[in-house]
């Protein structure tokens, strides 16, 4: 788990919260039906990866660099559902 490799237990808490918002609302819209949902299995994926890269993989994780992907995240899940034509 990424987040739990956070020392700072603050800092740790409070992204604890804001992912698990975020994973809400994705989980929400992707398991509507794919005609109609706006968040695909590809945007996950590459959302999954996003933060594994930011993460690094040594035992110190990089916390900024984990925040900023978490609010390019959060960007692109509002311009998915909210700044799209309909299907």
């Amino acid at each position: 788990m990424i987040l739990g490799r956070i020392p700072e237990t603050e800092q740790r808490n409070n992204l604890t919260v804001r992912m698990n918002i975020l994973g809400r609302i994705v989980a929400a819209e992707w398991a509507k039906d794919n005609s109609v949902r706006r968040i695909s299995t590809g945007d996950v994926r590459r959302w999954r990866s996003w933060l594994r890269e930011a993460a690094g993989s040594g035992t110190e994780i990089r916390i900024r660099a984990v925040m900023d992907v978490i609010q390019r995240i959060e960007e692109a899940v509002r311009e998915s559902l909210f700044h799209t034509s309909w299907r």
